[in-house]
């Protein structure tokens, strides 16, 4: 897998990769092997120790206390884009 497929799975998972990982691929493809491979075995697809939403909020509370504006602002995307189901408990919105 190429740089710019897992950050095309970033973009997928999170709603937008952050700024800093968007401008580092053309410059340097590779500074997106570690991480990559560090959540990989961080947190396995096959058989994750802690479900998806609970990584989520510990990720954006990872990213809240060290004040990194932009993976608050990544991980809130994907929060706020996974809740909007709750504004429209009936279905109401997605039959008009």
């Amino acid at each position: 897998m190429n740089a710019n497929d897992m950050l095309e799975m970033m973009r997928k998972g999170m709603g937008e990769a952050p700024a800093a990982i968007e401008q580092s691929v053309p410059v340097d493809p590779v500074l997106m092997h570690k991480p990559m491979r560090s959540r990989t075995f961080a947190m396995p697809a096959g058989q994750p120790a802690l479900d998806a939403d609970t990584r989520t909020l510990i990720c954006l509370a990872a990213a809240c206390a060290a004040t990194s504006l932009a993976c608050v602002k990544a991980m809130a995307t994907r929060i706020i884009g996974d809740a909007e189901p709750v504004f429209d408990p009936w279905g109401r919105l997605a039959s008009t």
